[in-house]
Order: C-alpha cells, then sequence, then structure tokens
C-alpha cells in the first residue's frame, strides 16, 4: 500500500468516523445536562475533543487487532459517558415525549 492510499483512506474512513463517535458521545452527555445531570459535564466529556472519548482498549487496542488479524470486520467503541438517572430531572415524562404514553411506562421503576 503506498502513501497516496493510505492517506486517501484517512481522509475518507478514518476521519469522518472519528467525527462521528466525539460527536456521538458528547450528545449523549450534552443530553444528560440539559435533563439534569451534570456529571459529564464535570468529567469534561461534553466535548468535540477526541481524545476526551477514547478508550484504551475499545479505541484503540481492539480495532488495531482485528486489522492485523485481517478480521472481515472492524468493531470498536469510545469510553461511555458516565449519566446518574438518579439525577435527570422527570426522566419519565421526557421520554413519554418522545415514546408516547404507552410504552414510557415501561420506564417506570
Amino acid at each position: 500500500m503506498n502513501g497516496d492510499a493510505i492517506l486517501y483512506g484517512i481522509s475518507v474512513w478514518a476521519i469522518p468516523v472519528i467525527l462521528a463517535i466525539t460527536f456521538h458521545e458528547a450528545a449523549h452527555g450534552f443530553v444528560a445536562h440539559r435533563l439534569g445531570d451534570d456529571t459529564a459535564y464535570r468529567l469534561g466529556r461534553v466535548s468535540a475533543n477526541p481524545l476526551r472519548h477514547v478508550d484504551l482498549f475499545g479505541t484503540i487496542l481492539l480495532p488495531a487487532l482485528l486489522l492485523l488479524t485481517r478480521s472481515p470486520f472492524l468493531f470498536g467503541y469510545a469510553k461511555p459517558v458516565p449519566v446518574n438517572f438518579g439525577a435527570l430531572k422527570n426522566h419519565v415524562g421526557t421520554l413519554r415525549r418522545f415514546y408516547g404514553n404507552d410504552r414510557a411506562g415501561a420506564f417506570q421503576q
């Protein structure tokens, strides 16, 4: 594989995936903060900085191992965003708005 192909692969495949994962994880923390839980916000996880979401095993080692073994699939994950569900304001009411009254009852404790 020559240098141009590597640069092409990184620019077309790796950069968009890293951006998507970063914004996805930051969105979890942002929504939790909007609903009353500031855990992720206090820990700096509501960030567009990809390094804040890197999990050593799930983001680096596991995908590298799958690439080196020429696996037919690639899998990885980011560091989970901490959420304190007890701090969420009226989370059942919020779920009712998204899912409707008939399905939100399953989320009540």
